[in-house]
C-alpha cells in the first residue's frame, strides 16, 4: 500500500505522518511518502509507482490541493484522495473531483482520523483486488479495472488502453469482455469500443471525448443509452 501525504505546513505534515505510521495495520505493508508542495507531488508522480491513497491539503502556496486533484484526474491518475483543510465550505469542490473524503482539521480528533484512515484502507484494498486477467502469446497481464480507459477492436484483436499510454493486445470478443465487466461502470459506445464511464469527459451525438482528450466514435443508435449512463454515473 503506497500512501502519499501532501501538506505544506511542516508541523501538520509531521503530525499526520506520525498518525498514519503508528496506526498502519500490521497485516498491511504500507509505505508513506511526504510532500511539502503540490508542485513537488506532481513532478514526482511522473517517475514513481502510483500511489493508492493521497492525503492532500487544499490550501497550499503555489498549486493548491484542489488544482492538484483536477490535474491528477485529467491525467487519468487513479488514486483515492482525502482532502485536509480548515475550510468547511470547500466540500462541494471536493466532490467535483470525486475525492474519497473531506477532513476538516480543527473538527477531526485523532480518534476520528484513525477511524477514517482504517475505513479508507479497507476501501482501497477492496479496489486493489478488482483486476481483470488477460493473456496473449503466453503472457499474462493483470490489469486494475479502475486503470482501464477503454477497449478497442482492431481486426481480430482486442486492445485494452489503461493507465495513461499503456496498452495490451489479446484475443477475445468485445461481447465477452462486456459481460465480464458488467456492473463495473463500462458502456458500449460502438461495436468496436467499450469505454469506462469515469474516463469520459463529455458525450456528444457522434463521439465521446475522454479526459485525456481522445475522441471515440459513438453509434447513433446508442447515443441516448450512453448519455443516460454517463449522467447516472456522475449524479449517483
Amino acid at each position: 500500500m503506497r500512501i502519499a501525504l501532501c501538506e505544506d505546513n511542516e508541523r501538520e505534515r509531521s503530525y499526520y505522518a506520525n498518525l498514519i505510521k503508528k496506526s498502519m495495520p500490521p497485516e498491511i505493508k504500507g509505505e508513506l511518502f511526504e510532500y511539502e508542495s503540490g508542485e513537488h507531488l506532481l513532478f514526482d508522480i511522473e517517475d514513481v509507482e502510483p500511489y493508492d491513497l493521497l492525503f492532500l491539503d487544499i490550501h497550499m502556496d503555489g498549486t493548491d490541493g484542489y488544482s492538484v486533484a483536477e490535474i491528477l484526474k485529467k491525467k487519468q491518475y487513479h488514486c483515492d484522495i482525502i482532502f485536509l483543510t480548515e475550510d468547511k465550505d470547500k466540500v462541494w469542490e471536493a466532490f467535483e473531483v470525486e475525492a474519497m473524503h473531506y477532513l476538516v482539521k480543527s473538527m477531526t480528533s485523532e480518534e476520528r482520523f484513525l477511524q477514517l484512515f482504517h475505513w479508507a484502507l479497507k476501501k482501497v484494498m477492496m479496489k486493489k483486488r478488482q483486476y481483470i486477467l488477460l493473456s496473449c502469446a503466453g503472457e499474462l497481464r493483470k490489469i486494475p479495472i479502475t486503470s482501464i480507459q477503454y477497449f478497442e477492436v482492431l481486426r481480430n484483436l482486442i486492445i485494452v488502453h489503461y493507465h495513461e499510454e499503456q496498452r495490451f493486445e489479446f484475443y477475445s470478443t468485445l461481447g465477452k469482455i462486456e459481460n465480464i465487466l458488467l456492473g463495473k461502470d463500462f458502456v458500449r459506445i460502438h461495436r468496436s469500443y467499450l469505454v469506462a464511464l469515469p474516463s469520459i469527459q463529455s458525450v456528444q451525438p457522434t463521439e465521446v471525448i475522454l479526459l485525456n482528450g481522445k475522441k471515440l466514435p459513438v453509434s447513433r443508435k446508442k447515443y441516448a443509452e450512453i448519455r443516460e449512463a454517463f449522467l447516472r454515473h456522475h449524479t449517483s
